[in-house]
């Protein structure tokens, strides 16, 4: 988790988040993440 938190950090971190155009460039990030996973999930089982 540490990796992924510093990954994110310009997102996760009150402090640091700007703006709507960050918000959007972190929960597309997120996104994107999860459609891969999903992508790798219907790749393996058939």
């Amino acid at each position: 988790m540490p990796l992924v938190n510093r990954v994110l950090a310009f997102w996760l971190v009150p402090g640091r988040a700007r703006g709507v155009r960050t918000h959007v460039a972190g929960a597309a990030l997120v996104v994107l993440c999860w459609a891969v996973c999903l992508l790798v999930f219907g790749l393996t089982t058939g």
